[in-house]
């Protein structure tokens, strides 16, 4: 499935390639702007990622950050003892 799903592209990649020969510079530099959009999209992406994930976990929202709650030694104090014989 994964072949079928690629094999267009594939394709298509090499008949424009073809069609464009050695003028595939030119391509090239029309889309440089589109290079830096995705870059900016990207960092913002990463940037939103990491903000949200730290309100959560002032918020108590994370699953990560309520490991070991109500165990005695999350809450700083010692375990209960037990006779082990």
């Amino acid at each position: 499935l994964s072949l079928i799903g690629t094999l267009p592209w594939v394709l298509a990649l090499a008949l424009a390639g073809h069609a464009l020969g050695s003028d595939w510079k030119s391509v090239r530099k029309g889309f440089e702007y589109l290079d830096y959009a995705i870059v900016v999209l990207a960092v913002a992406g990463a940037g939103y990622a990491v903000l949200r994930r730290r309100r959560r976990r002032e918020d108590g929202g994370d699953a990560a950050g309520k490991v070991g709650e109500g165990l005695p030694e999350a809450a700083g104090e010692a375990p209960p003892v037990t006779d082990a014989g």
